[in-house]
């Protein structure tokens, strides 16, 4: 399937899932102030911006179900939380920033994971705000899975930040993937 410059079905089956992320032995205890214990099992989503943003989502959605993540609306608590954020303006900056705070709000115990344009262009801003545990830009949400074995040990105390520094206005992924980083107003 392909929809206009993206080809949304060859990066879908690149995802790949490691197990243990929803496969913990009895030893394996998660080490943070909240003592969770438990694996990450329930996921919600909520993407701002562009369509882009929007079908890079639904993909990564998709595959979450795929791997039998229970899907739950965003606003629920859940064991993580994945915000896809837009810059275009200040506003959407804004937006982005207040979208962050209200999923540490609905699931104070969750993990969060921020990825997108405002992810992409400044991560420093998102680093202040205390109970993000992972930043990701655009070239980086396709490899989401990979990056959550980062936080099977629950909360870090500070956000894991992997941003590639490359191309400020437009990314190409290997696989054709456009991801525009810079603001349009």
């Amino acid at each position: 399937m392909t929809t206009g410059y993206i080809d949304l079905q060859a990066q879908i089956t690149k995802l790949t899932v490691p197990h243990s992320l929803f496969a913990l032995s009895s030893s394996d205890k998660y080490h943070c102030p909240m003592d969770r214990d438990r694996p990450i099992k329930s996921v919600s989503f909520k993407t701002l911006g562009c369509k882009l943003n929007q079908s890079e989502s639904d993909a990564i959605m998709a595959k979450f179900e795929e791997n039998q993540f229970r899907v739950r609306p965003f606003g629920e608590e859940v064991d993580l939380t994945i915000i896809n954020t837009c810059t275009v303006t200040n506003d959407a900056d804004s937006k982005s920033r207040a979208t962050i705070r209200r999923a540490i709000r609905n699931s104070p115990r969750g993990r969060v994971v921020v990825t997108g344009c405002y992810a992409q262009v400044k991560p420093e801003d998102i680093q202040t705000i205390n109970g993000v545990d992972l930043i990701l830009g655009n070239d980086e949400k396709y490899h989401i899975f990979d990056h959550l074995n980062k936080l099977q040990h629950g909360k870090l105390e500070e956000p894991l930040t992997i941003v590639n520094d490359e191309g400020e206005f437009t990314s190409v992924s290997e696989d054709g993937f456009i991801s525009a980083t810079s603001r349009t107003r």
